[in-house]
C-alpha cells in the first residue's frame, strides 16, 4: 500500500469535515473511502448530539419546576459523546496509518448500520 492513501486516510482524520471529502475525491482507494466515511460519521455524531441536547433541553424548559434540571442532567450525555469522538480521533488516524480497516469503537458500527458496509 502506498503511502499517498495512507496519507489521503491520515488526512481524512485531521482535517474534520475537509478533509473527508477531499480524501474521497482524490483518493479512490478503499482504505482512503473507509477512514473518510468513518471520519464523517464521527463529525456528524458529535455535531448531531450536540444539537439533540440542544434541542431536548429547550423542550424540557417548558416544564414547570424540574424542566431546566432535567435538561441540565441531559448535559451528562454530552462530554461522554465529546470523549468517545476524542478516541475515535485518537484511533482513526494511527489505524489508517497502519493501512487497517479496522471500525472506530461506537461510530464505525453506526457507520455498518447505516450504510451497510464501511469498506
Amino acid at each position: 500500500m502506498s503511502g499517498t492513501v495512507r496519507g489521503w486516510s491520515v488526512a481524512a482524520w485531521l482535517v474534520p469535515v475537509v478533509g473527508p471529502v477531499l480524501a474521497l475525491l482524490a483518493g479512490g482507494h478503499a482504505l482512503s473511502r473507509h477512514h473518510a466515511l468513518q471520519s464523517l460519521v464521527v463529525s456528524a455524531a458529535a455535531v448531531g448530539v450536540f444539537l439533540a441536547w440542544v434541542a431536548v433541553a429547550w423542550m424540557l424548559t417548558w416544564l414547570p419546576i424540574v424542566g431546566a434540571t432535567l435538561g441540565a442532567m441531559l448535559f451528562a450525555a454530552v462530554p461522554l459523546v465529546l470523549a468517545a469522538t476524542l478516541v475515535a480521533h485518537i484511533s482513526g488516524p494511527v489505524y489508517a496509518w497502519q493501512g487497517r480497516f479496522t471500525l472506530v469503537p461506537l461510530y464505525g458500527g453506526l457507520l455498518r448500520a447505516v450504510l451497510g458496509s464501511a469498506d
